[in-house]
């Protein structure tokens, strides 16, 4: 994958664990995650991003454009 999208609220497995777990494997830690939650505290995000996410975005204000803008800006870099 050149990026993955990323929903904390899961079915089975935790985002968050499923974030920690490709941060450590060493064939997927380097694929770029953007959170994309309807999950919005503060802490919420701070763990997002302390796991390694590129980026954590809010469904109920983001709209499909401004996701694909982040998609394309963290593939180009």
């Amino acid at each position: 994958f050149d990026l993955v999208v990323l929903e904390i609220w899961t079915e089975g497995l935790d985002g968050f664990k499923i974030l920690q777990l490709m941060k450590i494997n060493p064939e997927l830690r380097d694929i770029p995650v953007i959170v994309l939650s309807a999950r919005s505290t503060p802490a919420d995000l701070d763990k997002a991003m302390g796991l390694g996410a590129k980026d954590y975005l809010v469904k109920m204000v983001t709209s499909p454009v401004k996701l694909s803008e982040k998609v394309k800006s963290i593939l180009k870099s």
